[in-house]
């Protein structure tokens, strides 16, 4: 954490978190053993101003050698009633026109008109149409509420694409899982996620 970094006034707060690679790269292993040829640097901050909430995660590059990375943000929301798997409370707009890679079924199609919602067990790659680097969604959060999330992603001063992942486990998947708690299926979660030129977004 930057100290340093820490702001709160009446108009806005935040911080930054910094974080190099010789402070990890010896737990890490492979290719960030302590023999890498790579080294890089990463800060997050968060800024919260209003009814706003920014945040950002920079990479640099601080060696001589480029390597593909990838990185992952978690932002969990809470859907009042606990009701994210109900339709009517619980939903993502704004992904039509994607091109979803189903995991359960194996299958590819592009998405329709209808809202993204939760069934059942999920797990979808939302990719963008051509053009379209900005990922802007509309979230129901129960009780008539509803959030805007936007996610972006700049590589090397150049625009990328942004896709989504929908993901969630529901109830007898989420039984199984031991870092699952046994309601927290019925809430929702955001996660940013930059894999190379792509930054995704995951709701869980």
């Amino acid at each position: 954490m930057n100290e340093s970094s820490a702001f709160d006034n009446p108009a806005e707060a935040g911080i930054s978190y910094s974080l190099a690679l010789k402070d990890v790269k010896n737990s890490r292993g492979g290719k960030w053993d302590e023999n890498t040829e790579f080294d890089c640097s990463c800060v997050y901050s968060i800024k919260i101003s209003g009814s706003t909430m920014t945040t950002s995660l920079e990479i640099k590059n601080t060696g001589g050698k480029a390597f593909d990375f990838q990185t992952l943000q978690h932002t969990y929301l809470m859907v009042d009633g606990e009701g994210a798997q109900d339709p009517t409370q619980c939903y993502v707009n704004g992904l039509e026109g994607y091109t979803v890679v189903d995991k359960i079924s194996n299958e590819e199609y592009v998405w329709g008109s209808k809202p993204v919602t939760i069934p059942d067990n999920v797990d979808r790659v939302y990719n963008p149409p051509t053009g379209q680097d900005v990922v802007n969604v509309l979230v129901g959060v129960g009780n008539g509420k509803v959030l805007k999330l936007s996610a972006s992603g700049i590589l090397d001063g150049a625009s990328t694409p942004v896709s989504c992942v929908v993901w969630n486990p529901y109830k007898d998947k989420a039984a199984q899982m031991g870092d699952f708690g046994d309601d927290q299926v019925r809430r929702v979660s955001f996660t940013y996620y930059t894999r190379m030129v792509s930054l995704y977004f995951f709701l869980t």
